[in-house]
């Protein structure tokens, strides 16, 4: 009886340390998942912040060739009405 009771201690104590060992491991995977997940939300913030640039500068030439296209309308048309 004793011989069993010893044998189900160990038992119990394997089985904890083997609980304890896949919960340490299963925080480890959730903390690097976590990592992985917060690099690359960075890396799509990065990218969201290059796309915007890009466009603010598609805008920023697109009014530059309205006005030159203006500028360039207003000396045209002096010169057609002095012929």
């Amino acid at each position: 009886m004793a011989e069993n009771d010893a044998n189900v201690q160990a038992e119990m104590a394997e089985n904890e340390v083997n609980v304890e060992a896949e919960m340490a491991e299963n925080e480890t995977g959730a903390v690097g998942e976590h990592v992985r997940l917060t690099e690359q939300q960075q890396e799509l913030h990065s990218e969201d912040g290059q796309v915007a640039l890009h466009s603010k500068q598609i805008h920023q030439s697109s009014i530059f060739l309205v006005e030159l296209t203006s500028t360039c309308q207003q000396l045209e048309t002096p010169s057609r009405s002095h012929r």
